[in-house]
């Protein structure tokens, strides 16, 4: 497993967890794995992660979704625009701005 960040600027609060999690699995072995995403609160991606399993991708995914809380946008569908998941926060992890209503 490893990650490329894209974006600094559009990462979510918790970014740190998630590259100690892909950092305490890294491979320096060269494959062409399946790519994840991770998108920011302005739905722009920031991060992407490869993995090189099934086995990864599934570890990756519970950890995404449980620990953290997001949402992955694929679930149930095709890979798209390369990407076999797309992570984003889920609504309970996102500040409301409608709080002050």
């Amino acid at each position: 497993m490893e990650t490329k960040l894209l974006s600094l600027e559009d990462s979510i609060p918790f970014d740190n967890e998630i590259i100690e999690f892909v950092e305490e699995r890294f491979s320096d072995e060269s494959f062409m794995g399946n790519k994840v995403a991770i998108m920011g609160p302005f739905n722009k991606m920031y991060r992407v992660i490869c993995v090189k399993n099934i086995d990864e991708f599934y570890d990756l995914d519970e950890f995404l979704r449980d620990e953290l809380g997001l949402v992955n946008l694929l679930d149930g569908r095709a890979p798209a625009g390369g990407y076999h998941a797309i992570y984003d926060l889920s609504s309970d992890n996102q500040d409301d701005d409608d709080d002050w209503i």
